[in-house]
């Protein structure tokens, strides 16, 4: 009995690296099927076009909102609609900042409001920073602060886009809203 046991369990360790490998593909496998895709807008989308995106397995919006030059991108009203028309699970929308037209607060209440006057449902306000028109350190990181703050005042959910060099450069490495969703 011992001698076969042994016999069995070295015979069973020769498959264990294609149990390994099959164990493995099974998992990746779960984990690919379960991706959401989604799509960045920054120009219009017909009802069909996002009927079109929705039948080819797309689930997730973001859409721009606010532009680089502190404007409210109304043109996008009609793509937030028709998004969830189309059956998506997810439209979020994003804004650029426009840090030399000042008033980051004022900017998120103009964004939100407008939202909100042409009834656009969203799921998250995402913060877009990415290098372009920054000033210093101290400036940008309140700048951001300010943003963050009147956006969760307003009972707004809020994330923020950026990815590694960009924050870097921008807000010199520091930190403080880790509490908030990171879009990388």
């Amino acid at each position: 009995y011992g001698r076969g046991f042994f016999f069995s369990l070295q015979t069973n360790m020769r498959f264990a690296p294609i149990v390994l490998v099959a164990a493995l593909c099974i998992t990746l496998q779960r984990v690919l099927v379960a991706a959401t895709y989604g799509i960045d807008i920054s120009s219009p989308i017909s009802e069909g076009t996002a009927a079109c995106l929705r039948n080819n397995g797309y689930t997730f919006a973001i859409v721009r909102g606010g532009t680089e030059v502190g404007n409210v991108d109304s043109a996008e009203y009609g793509s937030v609609g028709n998004l969830w028309a189309a059956g998506f699970a997810h439209v979020d929308v994003y804004m650029f900042p426009c840090v030399r037209c000042g008033n980051p607060r004022g900017q998120v209440q103009n964004a939100v409001n407008a939202f909100r006057s042409h009834g656009l449902k969203f799921g998250m306000l995402w913060f877009d920073i990415e290098v372009s028109d920054w000033g210093s350190c101290d400036g940008n990181y309140a700048f951001v602060q300010d943003r963050v703050a009147e956006a969760q005042a307003m009972g707004v959910n809020i994330g923020i886009y950026t990815n590694a060099n960009n924050w870097s450069q921008i807000m010199c490495g520091r930190s403080g809203f880790q509490s908030i969703p990171l879009w990388y």
